[in-house]
């Protein structure tokens, strides 16, 4: 029994001084910031483009498939399954999401560019999918599948 008191107090002292450091929400706001900063700035330090030149696969129709599987596992959430920016995950963050569908979307075949992009993310609120569990092969394939339905859209 007074164990449990003890871890109780325990408990209740960490909480209490987690909330009493000072610290606000725009200085919570102002780290989490910087450490997205950080983050962006050791993916794009460790992206290495010609790493994707010793990518091969089996046939196109292979690397299509293997794209389908990272985007439905990976990019669906906010991206939405066309690609229109329409995600569950986007509208729960409340974020505002690009459709690869529209005329002028900047990376409309432009592979070597969206694979950097991927790996590195963005300072909002795209991952930096490259530190996150997406290894290169996985990313090329990716490019591959959304550039299906970036042909299939037009």
């Amino acid at each position: 029994m007074r164990w449990r008191l003890a871890l109780a107090l325990s408990c209740l002292a960490l909480v209490a001084l987690a909330g009493c450091g000072g610290e606000t929400a725009a200085d919570r706001e102002a780290r989490m910031q910087a450490a997205r900063a950080d983050s962006l700035a050791m993916a794009q330090e460790l992206y290495n483009a010609t790493v994707f030149d010793t990518v091969s696969w089996e046939s196109p129709d292979a690397r299509v498939q293997r794209g389908a599987l990272v985007w439905r596992a990976s990019c669906e959430k906010c991206h939405g399954e066309g690609g229109r920016g329409d995600g569950l995950g986007a509208q729960q963050l409340g974020i505002d999401v690009p459709s690869f569908l529209v005329p002028d979307w900047k990376y409309t075949y432009e592979a070597d560019s969206l694979r950097e992009r991927i790996f590195v993310g963005l300072a909002g609120e795209m991952p930096n999918w490259g530190l996150h569990g997406l290894g290169y092969r996985d990313i090329d394939a990716a490019v591959a599948y959304i550039n299906t339905l970036v042909s299939a859209a037009r």
